[in-house]
């Protein structure tokens, strides 16, 4: 991962950097993807934000594509943004990457009301060797 995409998802910025959005708004709700790498996998962390309390249903899909072929971890479920910041982490999901090896992490998040907010996070493509 590259130091920009790593600033750029702490800092929760709606950005194209690295050919993906880190966060996305749609009305008072908020969802980000962040990563983290430890050896040779990446723990990527599914994360939610509203202004008031809210129940919230969320889908995080991470697709890895390698010289292998591609997989593909999937993880929904329901979650209470609760706290005085109406915020959680989601889900987690970690991925082992090998050289070359690129990513695709899509999260949507709908509200009770219907709200929907939704983040991508991609890898750069692998270059030919």
């Amino acid at each position: 991962m590259r130091r920009r995409e790593l600033i750029a998802a702490l800092l929760g910025l709606s950005a194209g950097l690295a050919g993906g959005t880190l966060a996305a708004e749609a009305e008072h709700l908020v969802a980000w993807i962040t990563v983290a790498e430890e050896g040779g996998s990446s723990r990527f962390q599914a994360h939610a934000s509203a202004v008031a309390a809210t129940d919230v249903r969320y889908s995080l899909r991470v697709l890895r594509i390698g010289s292998g072929g591609q997989s593909v971890s999937s993880q929904s479920g329901r979650k209470r943004l609760a706290g005085s910041r109406a915020e959680a982490t989601l889900s987690t999901v970690a991925v082992n990457l090998g050289p070359g090896d690129s990513y695709l992490v899509e999260l949507r998040v709908t509200s009770k009301t219907g709200t929907e907010a939704h983040a991508t996070l991609s890898s750069p493509p692998a270059t030919a060797q």
